[in-house]
This record gives structure tokens, C-alpha cells and sequence, in this order.
């Protein structure tokens, strides 16, 4: 049932939405771009996109035209065939249409079917697979079972990959499915948000079905941990020593700098943020949850007013830092220390703590 009647501004009639809309496509070849369809009848985007989200007589194709399902002239035959390749494609909950478009591209008991209905494209691939399938939702290069457990591509990674991926890989396989850079970029950052993975190394993320945090190991971690704080209120992981040993298994694999980095949140510390951190550089620096720091500025100015006796040049000072896993560059401060409130340089580099 629709309650909106719309009007032709031709002869004042009222007929429903979709009306309009199939009398005008099939007035036009059955086939128009979408922006052209809201110039010639009037109407607002948003009025447009729900109408195609509740109707079925007409999909999104190929360059974001809107295309009628009845000009694909569809045989029984022939849609029996594309249910059986969708079904079996969506026995695991979850489809990569760049990956279906391609196997397609060289089935050639279809081929005919394929080049007519253009099933290489991934729009016009997804609208179908969408019409066919009332159970299934989700966006052209990704769709998936409604009540399925996966319903994003980052839930689908940790279903293809079980154990580990590297960031190379994790890029590697988002790109193939067609995504931009832009979303190939936050992919990393968003499995481990979402905890799907966690960081294994600097280069790798472990599944989090491969992690058994029980009380057990959480108790191991804390004892490792405070016997490693017992004369500082701060410590890089890289300058631990014995965790190996120490620690309780927490996966089939070995514990990793990263793993300690990331679950010693869990049992009474925090990690030190850096506004400008880059992976390939993190020196995985904790504190105690009661430490009054929290970033490497505030960290840097502890030391420099605790514990640093040597001259008061940025050179000397990164040489001190870096030596004790503070920082990666012992020749030079980064650029947050250079902003840094704590902190005012001259133009030698000489500074003086504020």
C-alpha cells in the first residue's frame, strides 16, 4: 500500500508513485540515468531512493541508470540458473559481487545470459542478486543474508582469513573486492576496533577467535606486568624481557609485544597516545592507570624533568629517548614534542621546559 499520490503536471490524473515511474521508463526505452529521472518528473532524491527501496519492478543498473526489471525479458529458465549460482554463492552468508561479476565473465554455459542482462557489472549484478533474493541487503560490492552473522566486509575477512593476515594481505584482498583506497585504508584500524582482530605484530593481526583471555592468563599478564613496573610509572614493551615464560598461552601462537601492548588495558594501564603515530614506529609505550600521563608529549616532559640528565638540546635528548624505546628517531623529536605546550625551542635546537 502506498498514501502518497503524486499528480502528472500534464493532465492532473493521480496514480501511484511506482506508476509513474514504470509508465515514464518504458516511455524511455525502459532504461534512464537516475538524475534525469528527478529532472523530468520533479521530484527529490530522497523520494526516489525510497521508492526503489520498497519496490521490485525497477533496479539500479550499469552508471547509476534506473532500468525495469520487465525489459530483462528474463526466462523461467534462465532465472532458476541464477538462483542456483546465487544460492550456492550465498551458502556462506555473504557475497563479493567483483568476485561473482568475474567468475561469470568466463561461465560459458551462460555466456549469452551474462552479456545480455550485463551481469559483469557489479551494480546491475548486485540489484539482481538483491530482486532475487528478498533475504539478502547491502551495498554493490558486498551483500549479504539479513539475519546472517555477517553483514559487513570486515566480518567477512575474519570469516576468510581464521588465524592471521598481514597488513599486506588485509590491503591486498580489500582492493580485489573493488573498494576505494579510502576505505582500503581504514580497513586496518576498523577490524581491531570492531575486535575481530588484534594486533600480532607490526605487520600482522591475529583473529580474536584465536585468543583465550581467561582469568588465568589475565592474572599472569598482571603479575608480568606489575614485576616489569616495579621502579617506573611508564616502559616500552620492547624493553620487557621474559614474557615468554612468564605468560600464560593466550592463543595456539606466542605472545607478541603487541598482544601484551593491547590487553594490558585489561589489567591496569594505559597505552601512551601519539598523535602522529605511525605502526612501523610505535615503540608500545604503557602506564600505570594512575600515571597522570596519557600522551608522548606529557611522557617526554616526565623524563626531561626526572630522570634526563645530559644537555639540553633536542639531538642529546632524542639519543636518551630512543635509547630507552621512548621514541624511533634518536637524531630528532617529532613534531608533536616540537608543539608541545611542555616544551619552547630556539632555532639550535635548544629547548627549555615550560
Amino acid at each position: 500500500h502506498r498514501n502518497t499520490l503524486h499528480i502528472y503536471p500534464s493532465n492532473a490524473q493521480t496514480v501511484d508513485a511506482e506508476s509513474i515511474l514504470l509508465s515514464y521508463l518504458e516511455k524511455h526505452g525502459h532504461e534512464v540515468p537516475y538524475d534525469q529521472v528527478l529532472i523530468d518528473l520533479k521530484w527529490k532524491a530522497p523520494k526516489l531512493a525510497q521508492l526503489l527501496a520498497r519496490i521490485t519492478s525497477v533496479i539500479t543498473v550499469k552508471e547509476n541508470h534506473l532500468r525495469t526489471i520487465k525489459s530483462f525479458e528474463f526466462s523461467d529458465t534462465e532465472l532458476e540458473t541464477l538462483r542456483n549460482i546465487t544460492n550456492q554463492q550465498l551458502e556462506k552468508g555473504y557475497i563479493f559481487t567483483e568476485d561473482l561479476a568475474f567468475d561469470l565473465t568466463f561461465n560459458e554455459e551462460i555466456e549469452s545470459l551474462v552479456q545480455r542482462a550485463g551481469l559483469t557489472d557489479v551494480t546491475t549484478l548486485s540489484s539482481l542478486i538483491k530482486w532475487l533474493h528478498e533475504d539478502v541487503a547491502g551495498q554493490h560490492k558486498f551483500l549479504y543474508k539479513v539475519n546472517g552473522p555477517v553483514q559487513a566486509i570486515e566480518q567477512a575477512i575474519a570469516v576468510e582469513f581464521p588465524e592471521k593476515i598481514s597488513r599486506a594481505e588485509l590491503i591486498d584482498f580489500t582492493k580485489t573486492k573493488g573498494y576505494s583506497e579510502q576505505k582500503t585504508a581504514s580497513v586496518p584500524t576498523k577490524i581491531v576496533e570492531e575486535e575481530l582482530f588484534y594486533p600480532y605484530t607490526s605487520t600482522q593481526f591475529i583473529n580474536a577467535q584465536q585468543i583465550r583471555f581467561h582469568e588465568e592468563v589475565k592474572e599472569s599478564l598482571r603479575l608480568y606486568l606489575a614485576s616489569q613496573f616495579t621502579n617506573t610509572p611508564y616502559k616500552s614493551v620492547f624493553s620487557m624481557i621474559g614474557y615468554s615464560q612468564a605468560l600464560e598461552p593466550i592463543s595456539p601462537f606466542e605472545w607478541t609485544e603487541w598482544l601484551i601492548h593491547h590487553f594490558a588495558e585489561q589489567v591496569g594501564y594505559h597505552k601512551v597516545i601519539s598523535h602522529y603515530s605511525d605502526y612501523r614506529y610505535d615503540k608500545l609505550l604503557l602506564v600505570k592507570k594512575n600515571s597522570d600521563i596519557r600522551t608522548l608529549d606529557e611522557l617526554v616532559y616526565y623524563i626531561a624533568k626526572n630522570e634526563y640528565q645530559g644537555r639540553e638540546h633536542e639531538e642529546d635528548l632524542a639519543k636518551y629517548l630512543a635509547s630507552n624505546n621512548i621514541i624511533y628517531n634518536p637524531r630528532r623529536l617529532s613534531h608533536e614534542i616540537y608543539q608541545s605546550d611542555y616544551f619552547q625551542f630556539d632555532s639550535f635546537g635548544f629547548y627549555q621546559l615550560r
